[in-house]
């Protein structure tokens, strides 16, 4: 849940918006966005970098192409740049989401935590079913050792997506915080009952059992982390 959607534009498409456009710029913006996308892709971030810059200094009020170029900016670490394009894609277009998110993301690595904690409470104003934001809120809330609103953010994103594994996976590590093994171990089963394959919760909760003196069961768990 941590990397950014690349090259991706408010409707969900990689193709940035050309209205007004004439038929022959719109194709040479959408091969430039293409081109970056698959920099991006290969890790050719230099080279995304510039395809971009270009794709902006075709149409400057292109909220698409601000935002993909501050997700290269975010591939390289460039955080300050990163976030200077995204909250310019969000002043193109206040309801770009992907944008909000992104914005978000790159607050939060940069080591910006308050600011990234009002992002990411501006994007669940714009849209309430917006279930990553939750759970960065509750990781965020987590880091603060404010546990009580990082359990209430997780509860609310899988009150959305009840097939929310990892929030499920969070949610059993503040109980765990908080001392409350019998609900860390029923969150963790949960997360495992939707994906089986994922280790992460086994682990944990093969830890559970060990406080708990079931080391058989422990056991077990642990084998079934490492398959």
């Amino acid at each position: 849940e941590s990397s950014l959607p690349a090259a991706e534009k408010n409707s969900g498409s990689a193709t940035p918006a050309t209205s007004g456009a004439s038929s022959a710029n719109s194709n040479e913006r959408q091969t430039l966005n293409q081109q970056g996308s698959r920099q991006l892709e290969e890790g050719r971030v230099e080279e995304a970098i510039a395809t971009f810059t270009q794709l902006v200094n075709t149409k400057k009020d292109d909220a698409a192409a601000y935002h993909n170029l501050g997700v290269a900016y975010n591939q390289k670490k460039d955080y300050a740049n990163a976030i200077i394009q995204f909250k310019k894609a969000i002043e193109l277009n206040p309801k770009f989401e992907t944008a909000y998110y992104s914005l978000g993301m790159t607050q939060e690595e940069s080591g910006s935590k308050q600011e990234a904690m009002e992002t990411f409470k501006q994007l669940l104003q714009l849209n309430p079913q917006e279930k990553r934001a939750l759970l960065r809120i509750g990781i965020l809330y987590d880091a603060q050792n404010k546990y009580p609103e990082a359990i209430e953010a997780y509860q609310k994103a899988v009150v959305i997506d009840p097939n929310y594994y990892t929030a499920y996976f969070n949610l059993g590590n503040t109980y765990l915080q908080q001392k409350n093994t019998g609900k860390a171990i029923e969150s963790y089963e949960k997360a495992i009952a939707i994906k089986p394959d994922y280790a992460n919760p086994y682990v944990n909760l093969a830890h559970c059992y060990m406080d708990k003196g079931n080391h058989a069961k422990a056991q077990e768990l642990f084998k079934k982390a490492m398959q």
